[in-house]
């Protein structure tokens, strides 16, 4: 009777369909019979739910080689056409040149750069810009700005502290600075003798004056 209490209560549970064999069509059974293939059902179980996280794991390994590809050619498409460089350069066209989806792109970017197409975009602008300002420190920023893509000052100056941690005036005066002190550094020092130190034998004699 325990038997086939604990059989029932067993049917009832949802291990009943990890079994090999169709358990409910077996007439009343002893209780360690029942007990035995409560067991295998158990293990069954247990090797099924390693069975999906191992499959899980696979997917999402899967899905983040994905987004790594997609990324980087997006990232060498950008790089090499210099699209950052056009202000209206828009996620739809990117996704047109790299023959993707928009939302995959963004969460590619998203993942792997930790950050919106928008601020990527913005972070490849500082850094031509950063180039712009070391090649030639005197260039007014807001040609700067519009040199590398940004339509306003005001957005390159947030981006640029943004992504350098000071503001692009900061950054050129220690650029000037730095260049100052290099040409000090390289120039050969000029020394100007004076009748001191001049060599004795070299000092005009004025005795014969006196």
């Amino acid at each position: 009777m325990n038997g086939n209490l604990l059989l029932l209560t067993f049917m009832q549970g949802r291990t009943l369909s990890l079994l090999p064999f169709p358990v409910w069509v077996i007439a009343p059974i002893p209780g360690f019979v029942a007990l035995m293939i409560l067991a295998v059902g158990k293990w069954n179980e247990a090797a099924f739910d390693k069975i999906c996280k191992i499959r899980l794991q696979r997917a999402r390994d899967l899905e983040k080689k994905k987004d790594e590809l997609l990324f980087l050619k997006c990232t060498n498409m950008i790089r090499a056409k210099q699209f950052y460089l056009n202000g209206k350069y828009s996620l739809e066209e990117l996704a047109e040149d790299v023959q993707s989806n928009k939302s995959y792109i963004s969460k590619a970017i998203n993942t792997q750069a930790g950050m919106t197409y928008p601020q990527y975009l913005n972070k490849l602008r500082v850094e031509y810009a950063l180039t712009l300002m070391k090649k030639d420190p005197h260039m007014p920023l807001s040609d700067v700005a519009l040199l590398s893509g940004f339509s306003h000052q005001s957005a390159f100056s947030d981006s640029f502290k943004k992504n350098v941690g000071v503001s692009p005036r900061s950054y050129l005066d220690s650029v000037m600075y730095l260049r100052d002190a290099t040409v000090f550094v390289d120039s050969e020092p000029q020394i100007v003798e004076c009748p001191s130190m001049m060599k004795v034998e070299e000092q005009p004699n004025l005795s014969r004056f006196s």
